[in-house]
């Protein structure tokens, strides 16, 4: 992950983005991703958004995807932060071993 631009948040090279503003704050949070499998084959793939650590398990979106064509999913969503809460996006595959490859992703919150 890189860190194009920030205000109220800090980010790290792990995709961890942590609001560290002094009042809540509740606004959007917009996910963008192209996804393929390694392995080539077609697969189910599921990504959700984390809070503080937990599964916010209503974020969850599935996607079908392959190793040819990158698939693009988005998912927008909305979330009230605290000071020092943190989200992350975790991506998980439905079908089998295979990995997941994220060639790009865009992670935009409020």
């Amino acid at each position: 992950w890189v860190n194009v631009q920030s205000s109220l948040f800090t980010t790290t090279a792990a995709g961890r983005i942590t609001y560290v503003g002094q009042r809540d704050l509740k606004g959007p949070v917009d996910i963008s991703l192209g996804l393929t499998s390694a392995g080539g084959g077609a697969i189910t793939v599921k990504f959700y958004i984390f809070k503080n650590g937990v599964v916010v398990l209503a974020s969850g979106l599935d996607a079908a995807i392959s190793g040819s064509v990158a698939a693009n999913v988005s998912q927008p969503w909305q979330l009230t932060f605290a000071e020092n809460d943190y989200i992350e996006i975790f991506i998980e595959n439905q079908t089998n071993t295979t990995n997941i490859i994220a060639d790009h992703a865009t992670f935009r919150v409020l």
